[in-house]
C-alpha cells in the first residue's frame, strides 16, 4: 500500500518554466544513455546525440491517473517566490511576468550538470525521441531514473511520483556566461520551499486515503 514520492530541485528551461515552479513528471528520460558527439564535428547528427538500444531504464513513463491526481491537488498553492528568483528571472525575455506554478511536465536525468542553449535543446530532442513525441521537458535533475529503476523492479512503479521545483535556469541570460550559469541557483530557497509544499499535500492526502 506503500506510495513514494521524489521531491526536490531541479534546473528548468526559461522557455518552459521559471524559478520555484513545481512540476510533477509523467515521463523520466535519461539523458546520458547514448552516443553523444560534437556537432561540428558530426553535423549531419542532430543534436550531436545517437540513441542507443534499450536498457531498460532508458525512459519510465509514471501513472497518469495519479500523476494528474496529484496535479490537481496542488495546481492552486501558493507558492514561494524570492528576491534573488524575481530579479534573476527579470534577466531572461521570455519570462516577463512570470511567477511559480505548478505544471505537469517531464524530467531528464543526467549524471554530469550542463548548461547552455545547445545543451537545454539537446534535452528536449532526446525528450522527444525517448517519448515519441509524448513527452515535454522541462526539469534536469540527477536521480529519478534511478529510483524508479529500483521501484519497477519491486513492482511499486505504478506508485511513483516525482516533483522537482527549479532552483536554476539551464541556460544563461543576454551577457551571462555559461559558467556562471552553472553555479548560481538563485531560485534555491523558494525551489525547496515549494518541493515541500507540493510534495507533502500530496503525501497527507495519500495517507488520508490508506487510513
Amino acid at each position: 500500500r506503500a506510495y513514494f514520492i521524489t521531491a526536490g530541485i531541479a534546473g528548468t528551461s526559461p522557455d518552459t518554466g521559471t524559478l520555484g515552479f513545481a512540476a510533477w513528471a509523467r515521463w523520466l528520460v535519461d539523458f546520458d544513455l547514448g552516443h553523444h558527439v560534437l556537432p561540428e564535428e558530426a553535423p549531419e547528427i542532430p543534436h550531436g546525440y545517437l540513441p542507443m538500444d534499450d536498457a531498460g531504464t532508458n525512459v519510465y513513463r509514471l501513472n497518469e491517473k495519479l500523476v494528474r491526481k496529484a496535479y490537481e491537488l496542488t495546481k492552486d498553492l501558493k507558492l514561494t517566490d524570492s528576491e534573488d528568483a524575481i530579479a534573476n528571472r527579470a534577466k531572461y525575455p521570455q519570462q516577463v511576468g512570470k511567477k511559480p506554478f505548478v505544471a505537469m511536465c517531464d524530467t531528464v536525468t543526467g549524471d554530469n550538470f550542463w548548461g547552455g542553449k545547445k545543451m537545454s535543446q539537446r534535452a528536449e530532442y532526446i525528450m522527444g525521441l525517448k517519448t515519441q513525441n509524448q513527452g515535454r521537458y522541462c526539469t534536469t535533475q540527477m536521480e529519478d531514473n534511478a529510483t524508479a529503476t529500483v521501484l519497477a523492479r519491486h513492482g511499486y512503479l505504478q506508485r511513483y511520483l516525482s516533483v522537482r521545483t527549479a532552483s536554476d535556469f539551464d541556460q544563461p541570460y543576454p551577457g551571462q556566461t555559461v559558467e556562471d550559469v552553472l553555479t548560481n541557483f538563485p531560485g534555491f530557497v523558494p525551489a525547496v520551499a515549494n518541493a515541500y509544499a507540493a510534495a507533502s499535500t500530496v503525501a497527507d492526502h495519500l495517507l488520508k486515503q490508506n487510513t
